[in-house]
């Protein structure tokens, strides 16, 4: 229920050096409490060749949290 901003920016930055992107700024917004799970909302700059902005934004889905991107 509680987002656990720390441990998503760990994956999140895991899986950034595993494509070979590097993460620049990381900016959480605010929380927004649902019945059954809590939605945080982060902004995130990095910097990285095409190729791997693309493997990151594919893997994305593959993080063991729910998370989608726009």
């Amino acid at each position: 229920n509680e987002p656990m901003e720390a441990a998503f920016l760990a994956q999140l930055a895991g899986l950034a050096r595993s494509v070979e992107l590097e993460v620049k700024d990381y900016r959480p917004g605010t929380v927004t409490k649902h019945p059954d799970y809590s939605e945080l909302k982060v902004e995130i700059q990095a910097e990285g060749s095409y190729p791997s902005i693309c493997r990151f934004l594919d893997k994305i889905p593959q993080l063991p949290r729910i998370s989608s991107f726009t």
